[in-house]
């Protein structure tokens, strides 16, 4: 049976510990009362959740044992047990340990015994069965979807058809265990064990081969792994040429350096995985997400990326070539460098740019970009109230509906700019070069355009009540159709 590492309190010559079977727990919160009479641990109970209702009058409970060992190494029962039963999650369970020699360790283990019973259609979804003895137990058909299996003893136990989907297995005994029919959709089954008299479709045997043993320089190509609980295991250099990983599972998998030439990732979780050098050619990645994957100089030409979350991902050398990847996308901290793009040109993105990707899409406070280059930048409906962007280059960039109240803007270079319906109610321009600008309907009221350059400036319909305008010279050749200059 896995034990969970101790939680202990340390006494004069004594050591005193909790211990659980179940490697699911998340811990045990100990309390130690000593007297004269003995020492008393107080505990919460295990297996104690509302999803496990459906179990509690059908078998007993947990039973929580005492044990004694001089070494912490070899353990042996002191005779004392609890049978709790089903016992609430707010309820606290107690023992108490009489005296002993020093240098005498205790600690208390629960068991979870279901041996053998018949659970059959039973819906036990969320169930929480960490490091129970589920041997021989009949659970065919019943609803383990999202299930806490993780460590159980399911030897010689029956899951035919059972619904395991999303469920932990891992650590968990399948020897002899017949799985035939059984639904194991984004299960884990690493560290499974298992042996010839276990019962398990083929494309699962392989998963739960993969997950165990790896699958570095693996032939895979063409292999059936839709829907495959694969996280963190290394598949680096493996050949998946037209492999099936749709909905698969692979959150911070190694996949560099494999090839995965026309292989179906749609829908996939690629969340953090290593993708360095791999070859996604003709690859469907509609709806992936590989938010925080490193991608460097991963190949994607006329892979299908439709959809696909690339949020903190490192794309520095990668290739789009032919995909319909969108030139200036702005997705959360995305490293571009040297990142070839679906025209052919390369995308290298400033400092500048790669901070202010955070202000737009984090909310944060807006920094310090005085003097950024964000020339022909695609910003339209960014949010840059009161930003530092004096002496930016904003030459050609499209910032229509951008709202950039009193921001500052002084002597920047909005040349050529597309501001339309951008508002700048109060916003600092002085200085500022806006010759041939589309301010068409921009709201500029009580903004400072004192020596701006607004000569062939378009400000049709805007707004400049109560703004300080250049002299007449700066705004030659302005279109003012329309504008409101008073009240």
């Amino acid at each position: 049976m896995m034990l969970r590492k101790p939680i202990s309190v340390v006494w004069p010559f004594l050591l005193i510990a909790v211990e659980a079977a179940s490697r699911g727990q998340s811990g045990l919160e100990l309390t130690v009362r000593h007297d004269s009479l003995g020492i008393e641990l107080t505990w919460k109970p295990l297996w104690a959740s509302p999803e496990n209702a459906p179990l509690r009058t059908l078998a007993a409970g947990p039973v929580y044992e005492v044990q004694t060992s001089s070494n912490l190494v070899q353990w042996t029962s002191s005779g004392q047990r609890l049978d709790a039963g089903w016992s609430s999650s707010e309820a606290l369970l107690k023992l108490r340990v009489q005296p002993t020699a020093a240098g005498t360790f205790f600690r208390v283990v629960g068991k979870l015994d279901l041996a053998g019973l018949n659970l059959a259609d039973k819906d036990l979804r969320g169930a929480d069965l960490s490091g129970a003895n589920l041997s021989g137990t009949d659970l065919s058909r019943a609803w383990l979807r999202r299930a806490n299996l993780a460590y159980t003893d399911l030897s010689r136990a029956k899951l035919r058809d059972t619904d395991l989907f999303h469920a932990d297995l891992t650590g968990a005994n399948l020897r002899g265990t017949d799985l035939s029919g059984a639904s194991l959709a984004r299960t884990s089954l690493h560290q499974t064990q298992i042996g010839r008299d276990t019962l398990m479709a083929p494309k699962w045997m392989l998963v739960r081969d993969l997950a165990v043993s790896q699958g570095f320089r693996r032939d895979l190509r063409g292999a059936g792994l839709s829907r495959a609980s694969l996280g963190r295991t290394d598949l680096s250099n493996a050949m998946l040429q037209e492999a099936n990983l749709a909905s698969a599972d692979l959150a911070e998998s190694d996949l560099s350096g494999a090839d995965l030439t026309g292989a179906d990732l749609t829908g996939a979780n690629l969340v953090r995985a290593r993708l360095r050098g791999a070859k996604m050619v003709r690859a469907q990645l509609s709806q992936a997400d590989l938010s925080g994957a490193n991608a460097a100089a991963a190949d994607f030409t006329q892979a299908n990326v439709a959809g696909a979350s690339w949020n903190r991902a490192n794309l520095s050398h990668a290739v789009f070539l032919g995909t319909d990847f969108v030139r200036w996308i702005v997705p959360i901290g995305t490293i571009f460098h040297r990142t070839v793009m679906p025209d052919g040109t390369l995308r290298t993105d400033t400092d500048s740019f790669r901070l202010l990707v955070e202000v737009i899409t984090d909310g944060a406070a807006a920094p310090n970009l005085e003097a950024a280059d964000l020339s022909e930048m695609e910003l339209s409906g960014v949010e840059l109230s009161r930003a530092k962007l004096s002496f930016a280059n904003l030459r050609g960039a499209a910032l229509s509906h951008a709202d950039m109240r009193s921001a500052d803007l002084d002597q920047a270079d909005l040349t050529e700019a597309d501001l339309t319906y951008a508002d700048l109610t109060g916003a600092g321009l002085a200085s500022a070069k806006l010759a041939a600008a589309d301010l068409r309907n921009a709201r500029l009221n009580r903004a400072n355009l004192r020596n701006a350059d607004l000569r062939g400036a378009n400000l049709s319909y805007a707004d400049l009540r109560l703004a300080a305008l250049p002299s007449a010279e700066n705004l030659a050749g302005a279109i003012l159709l329309g504008a409101r200059l008073r009240d």
